[in-house]
């Protein structure tokens, strides 16, 4: 994807939150409500609740409302009570978006502001301050584990699937007589040549070549040339080795 093809949006700015505060440290909710049903006296839903799970740092929430448009953020801040029915619970509370999209200026003291320069990375250019939360009650745990389950696969259905599509791409591209026949046809040939196929490529190109080159050669035809010319020599061995005696005696005679 070339850069001026690249669009923001929600989901691609919380992968980066989910790529910098990682599993397992953190674990990340999309659109998670206050509360399940109508008890709250007002319904809020924030973009992502991060859930810091490792008692060795600390075992908080920390919400960050996501945003993509100046336009939006000018939304968020003129409704300043609108982030606090969350907010209460959590330990840290951020704004994040595209780097460009909000002013520093203009992020609230006690809030902290998460900019992203480019896909699949973000930073921390201003930090949030720890505030002091009040217990989750259950109207919210039951909210943060409806939503949870609502966005999460189980790892046993993706595992299925990725086999279940192994599968069926083995039996589209090679069904399992001709599989079958052609695993066949490799183990006699293996077996009867001496040879292993090799595992890549350029190897097998190369044992390819090597064999074409003995069939070239057709040793069973140079045999039978090299005994043709042992008989005939051996057939006209002693007229050749007395036509050489004749020629030596010629030339004594001579000198």
């Amino acid at each position: 994807m070339k850069k001026d093809d690249f669009h923001w949006t929600e989901t691609e700015v919380f992968r980066c939150l989910a790529s910098m505060f990682a599993s397992p440290a953190y674990v990340w909710i999309p659109q998670v409500r206050n509360g399940t049903g109508f008890t709250r006296s007002q319904a809020r839903t924030i973009d992502a609740l991060g859930v810091s799970v490792w008692p060795s740092r600390g075992l908080y929430f920390m919400g960050v409302e996501i945003k993509v448009r100046k336009s939006d953020w000018r939304k968020e801040l003129g409704d300043g009570k609108k982030a606090d029915d969350i907010a209460k619970y959590c330990r840290q509370w951020y704004v994040a978006a595209p780097r460009g999209v909000i002013p520093l200026g203009e992020v609230p003291a006690n809030w902290g502001l998460i900019e992203c320069p480019k896909p699949g990375q973000c930073e921390v250019v201003k930090a949030a301050v720890d505030l002091a939360p009040q217990p989750p009650d259950m109207l919210l745990v039951c909210a943060v584990l409806r939503q949870a389950a609502a966005v999460t696969v189980p790892a046993d259905d993706v595992r299925r699937q990725i086999q279940d599509a192994k599968d069926a791409a083995r039996v589209d591209w090679v069904p399992e007589d001709d599989y079958r026949r052609l695993s066949e046809m490799i183990e006699a040939f293996e077996a009867a040549s001496g040879l292993k196929l090799p595992e890549y490529s350029f190897e097998a190109e190369g044992l390819g070549r090597d064999v074409a080159l003995l069939r070239t050669l057709d040793i069973p035809q140079a045999f039978d040339v090299a005994n043709r010319l042992i008989t005939t020599l051996e057939k006209i061995g002693p007229q050749i080795r007395q036509a050489m005696a004749e020629y030596q005696a010629a030339v004594s005679h001579t000198e």
